[in-house]
């Protein structure tokens, strides 16, 4: 807090605002909502007995089987802001009935009391939380109690780009070197957006240096279809953001590439298309980003080397903020990893909600750096689906041919409500491991963790459960052999063969037959030529399974042609395990070991495709329960 307040003060002091005088006896600040906002049917909200306006923004769908699609499923939730000085009683009051009440995090210690319909509690000092009704998590009533503005710029200061109470319409606004964007409690600005005209980009894109973005306003990107703009982008250096709101955004909400020295304090971010980040910290150094509340579709919290040009992250602390996942990761790393990450602290936050397909706190490695001396520490998690992953391998997102390494990962003072905790570690090879990790006082469900609830593959070392090597503590399994397939004609069908796959005694790599797989002279882009039926081969939720196959590239029509391997469940209530790609250049060979846990899903299938056009030869799949190292299958 000590940086941020120096580097907060010195952007400020750097862009030579004249500032306003605020009146000193005022305890609570509120700013009345602007003509034509649309704001909550379902809830009101005081505070100190006077009206805050509580408006609404659009998030995911209750049904979580419709959470995949929320172009066509999504709702509204509510939110009210207001400034504090000191403790502030506040009273809300619900269109329906209430029978129970809930305040998240529950670290806050804030006890509702019911009245009918209104809900009275007191809140002592600023921060966010959420009201939740009759046990039904999408009744909730987002609460944000900021601290009182100081500094307040005016708005004809010729340094400060101001927008004053009100409603705002803009395409894409460019803040250079020394400038500052002030948006005043009570103003919306709304991102537009004219095709071919201004596509990319952001709302609001902050260039330069000593540059600062504040206010208590909100900027809204509702205007703005799909994957056409974020809300704020930053490129600089010494670049402070603070206090607003963020709605709606198109695509990634905040993110900062290619920067040294920012400092991101206590905005709140919703978001609820496909790809709407939270805050995407990009090939940057010395970050924080605190006292922070976000509840967004993607990734809330994420840290990636995507471009070189960029060069590392490093020294960057996460710290005191609310996190509601939706569908991704709530604090993570990657996928997105090409230069070496180091330094990373996520300390003393709370996931007050885990509705996702992902993990909550994960180092996602998709690339080819090196990954080392990343924290979690004094982390409340209130519910999880899965909980923490280390994982080295190749997804969608790869950019990098050679994989990259993991060390030197805490996992400190952290408590988690979980129903079946998960939790996994994945390394590839000898060479590219998951090492040095330490678990000291993780508690899950009021119990120590212990070894038993993590799986990992023999890529795995040096894992420690407060100071006890966990090696010495994990029974091992054996892995055992479930089927071979040859394609030759005797062998028993557990497969069905997809668009441009046959069985083929030509040149077959191993016994009689190979299965010859051709999308060379058809349009499109994924090919699903070959997978595994789940009535005649089933897959064990919970499970370890190894596949190993053979492969031979005999054509590639299109330079992005690849081989794929996954394990994918057929309703798509579970993520997909063991993603991998391999290039086909035609005339090279080889064999592929890929190691991966199932999840809930009863309906997993093992499918190989061709990503664009090219003709490949596979044979001798085999599937193992348990894992086992690419040597012992040469």
């Amino acid at each position: 807090m000590k940086w941020f307040t120096a580097l907060f003060t010195m952007a400020v002091m750097i862009s030579l605002p004249i500032f306003t005088m605020l009146n000193a006896a005022e305890t609570v600040r509120i700013y009345p909502a602007p003509s034509g906002v649309p704001l909550s049917s379902t809830f009101t909200a005081q505070a100190d007995g006077r009206d805050v306006p509580v408006y609404v923004t659009t998030v995911l769908s209750e049904k979580p089987e419709e959470r995949q699609k929320s172009a066509k499923n999504n709702m509204l939730t509510s939110f009210a802001s207001f400034d504090m000085r000191s403790g502030v009683r506040v009273t809300v009051r619900s269109s329906t009935a209430v029978t129970s009440a809930k305040i998240l995090p529950t670290s806050s210690g804030i006890q509702p009391v019911i009245s009918g319909r209104q809900i009275e509690f007191t809140i002592s000092k600023p921060g966010q939380i959420a009201l939740e009704l009759n046990d039904d998590w999408q009744n909730t009533i987002q609460i944000f109690a900021n601290p009182f503005e100081t500094n307040i710029p005016r708005s004809d200061d010729p340094n400060v780009i101001y927008f004053g109470p009100g409603v705002h319409q803009v395409e894409s606004v460019k803040v250079t070197n020394g400038q500052m964007v002030y948006i005043a409690g009570g103003a919306v600005v709304y991102g537009n957006f004219t095709p071919k005209k201004s596509a990319g980009g952001a709302v609001f894109a902050l260039e330069g240096n000593n540059i600062t973005l504040r206010g208590r306003g909100i900027i809204d990107g509702s205007q703005c279809p799909g994957h056409t703009r974020s809300l704020i982008t930053a490129h600089g250096k010494n670049i402070a953001v603070e206090g607003i709101t963020l709605c709606d955004s198109s695509g990634w909400s905040f993110p900062i590439r290619g920067c040294d020295h920012v400092a991101v304090d206590n905005i709140k971010l919703f978001g609820w298309r496909p790809n709407a980040d939270g805050i995407d910290i990009c090939g940057s150094r010395s970050v924080t980003v605190s006292n922070c509340y976000i509840r967004t579709w993607d990734d809330l919290i994420v840290i990636k080397s995507i471009n070189p040009a960029d060069g590392d992250a490093r020294d960057i602390t996460v710290g005191h903020c609310v996190l509601w996942n939706e569908v991704a990761h709530a604090l993570s790393l990657g996928a997105e990893m090409r230069k070496p990450v180091s330094n990373i602290v996520f300390r003393d936050c709370d996931v007050i909600r885990d509705k996702g397909r992902e993990w909550v706190l994960r180092v996602y490695h998709c690339d080819a750096a090196d990954i080392s001396g990343v924290v979690f520490e004094n982390i409340r998690i209130e519910e999880a689906r899965r909980l923490f992953s280390l994982w080295i391998g190749k997804a969608v997102w790869s950019k990098d041919k050679a994989y990259g390494r993991i060390d030197d990962v805490i996992f400190r003072n952290i408590t988690v409500t979980a129903e079946r905790p998960r939790i996994e570690f994945q390394g590839i090879d000898d060479e590219h491991m998951v090492r040095h990790v330490q678990f000291s006082n993780v508690i899950i469900n009021g119990k120590a963790l212990t070894p038993d609830l993590v799986r990992q593959n023999d890529y795995v070392s040096d894992v420690t459960y407060d100071g006890v090597d966990g090696e010495t503590l994990r029974p091992k399994k054996e892995a055992k052999l479930v089927t071979t397939l040859g394609f030759e004609p005797e062998d028993t069908p557990k497969w069905t063969l997809g668009f441009g796959a046959k069985p083929s005694d030509e040149a077959p790599m191993f016994g009689k037959a190979s299965l010859l797989a051709d999308t060379s002279g058809t349009a499109g882009e994924w090919f699903e030529f070959f997978y595994s039926d789940p009535q005649a081969l089933p897959l064990t939720p919970g499970e370890t399974y190894t596949v190993h196959f053979k492969y031979k590239a005999l054509d590639k029509k299109n330079p992005k042609a690849r081989l794929y391997f996954l394990a994918r469940s057929a309703a798509g209530k579970a993520p997909d395990q063991g993603w991998t790609e391999l290039d086909i250049e035609p005339g090279t060979s080889g064999r592929k070991t890929v190691t991966f846990t199932l999840e809930d899903g009863k309906d997993y299938r093992l499918i190989f495709g061709l990503h664009f056009q090219g003709k490949v030869q596979l044979d001798d799949v085999r599937i193992f329960t348990g894992q086992i190292k690419d040597k012992a299958l040469q």
